[in-house]
């Protein structure tokens, strides 16, 4: 166990000396995509957080990757610094914005790891585009199962939890995470 702890804590240390992603744009048919580039050695990694979460989510993880992947996060359509879409934002949606992205960048094949809701945009994009996928990674993941109207009442249950905080802004966002995801915020997130 002291092994297997003084390891990773080299590796974080490792980790800490990479230098803040690029902050870049992709320019779809659709839609304009902001990414993050952490640079990197090896196959190309493509990371595509939940919800409207913004590839800034990545920013602790990202970098212990990069000794072994060339570390790539989208931002969805509509959420951070993406532009709004006039063709919707379904799951297959973002499905066709990854595999624009790998075209757009040249990219053949990649790992892709998704969170939350995006685990279930990087499943669908591994069952549709199967050569385009090497591997995939999914954690906490929500894909299926999921009853009708559960995000609504969620949405409904929180709000009357934290009470209406008017137009977005990043208090409300803030508030809103953190009664969503049991108090969690760090400095990514911010």
């Amino acid at each position: 166990m002291i092994l297997l702890r003084a390891l990773i804590l080299l590796w974080a240390a490792k980790s800490a000396n990479a230098g803040p992603p690029t902050q870049a744009f992709v320019q779809l048919p659709t839609v304009r995509l902001h990414y993050l580039d952490w640079q990197g050695d090896g196959e190309p990694l493509v990371l595509f957080p939940g919800g409207c979460q913004t590839a800034y989510v990545f920013g602790d993880l990202a970098p212990l990757l990069i000794e072994k992947f060339r570390v790539f996060a989208l931002t969805p359509r509509g959420c951070g610094q993406s532009g709004a879409a006039a063709d919707g934002y379904g799951i297959d949606s973002h499905v066709d914005d990854l595999l624009r992205f790998l075209d757009t960048l040249g990219i053949k094949r990649a790992v892709f790891a998704g969170h939350s809701s995006g685990g279930g945009i990087v499943v669908r994009m591994a069952n549709r585009y199967p050569q385009r996928v090497s591997r995939i990674v999914t954690f906490d993941i929500v894909y299926s199962g999921v009853p009708e109207q559960f995000e609504d009442r969620m949405e409904q249950a929180i709000a009357s939890k934290i009470g209406s905080q008017g137009p977005p802004s990043l208090e409300s966002l803030r508030a809103n995470f953190q009664a969503w995801e049991l108090g969690v915020w760090s400095s990514a997130l911010e």
